[in-house]
């Protein structure tokens, strides 16, 4: 029974990866805000220049040796993962802020930054989980366009939380610190949102 269980926290833990939840997340809103050629690119620009960048680098770092697992679990390794993806953020930032799209997607890039670098800037204390704190700021954020799925994704968090505890990647302070900043982080980007229709 508990090998069942570890298996079914492994393959949540892989559904809730946060290079799979936010090219979903791009894709709902690029195809929300804008026309499908349009939605289409802005989802290939955001695999070029974030995911596939910042997934190739952590398997090299990690078939070289110098990172212990592919979820960057090391809090010392994971402060070196930080100062990698933050750029890439920065950079899919710009873009999409001088594109011509709407603010929303932006502003979406803008909300990942400070996810992740307050999740940096907790790093040196305590082990933030970005799996549960995107699992959160996804559901949360789209709660703006498809009520039903957001539900589903808040379900799906609380099981990405539960897996990272299962499989020790985490403790519960840092799945519930993680939980809480992509929370907070979604709710300010959500308000921000409002605020501009």
């Amino acid at each position: 029974m508990n090998e069942l269980r570890i298996q079914i926290a492994r393959w949540i833990s892989v559904v809730g990866h946060p290079f799979l939840l936010m090219p979903v997340l791009t894709g709902i809103i690029a195809y929300h805000v804008l026309p499908p050629p349009q939605a289409l690119v802005a989802i290939v620009v955001a695999l070029g220049v974030v995911i596939v960048p910042a997934a190739l680098y952590t398997i090299y770092r990690v078939r070289k040796g110098t990172w212990g697992d592919l979820d960057v679990s090391d809090q010392q390794q994971r402060g070196q993962f930080y100062n990698i993806l933050l750029p890439l953020l920065l950079i899919i930032t710009v873009v999409a802020t001088l594109a011509d799209v709407p603010p929303a997607i932006p502003l979406g890039a803008g909300g990942i930054i400070a996810l992740v670098g307050l999740a940096h800037f907790i790093n040196s204390r305590v082990k933030v989980s970005l799996h549960t704190g995107f699992g959160f700021f996804v559901a949360l954020t789209l709660f703006l366009i498809r009520s039903d799925i957001a539900f589903a994704v808040l379900i799906l968090a609380c099981f990405i939380g539960w897996s990272r505890i299962v499989l020790g990647r985490h403790s519960v302070r840092e799945v519930l610190l993680g939980g809480g900043l992509g929370f907070v982080v979604a709710g300010a980007l959500v308000v921000a949102l409002r605020m501009l229709n």
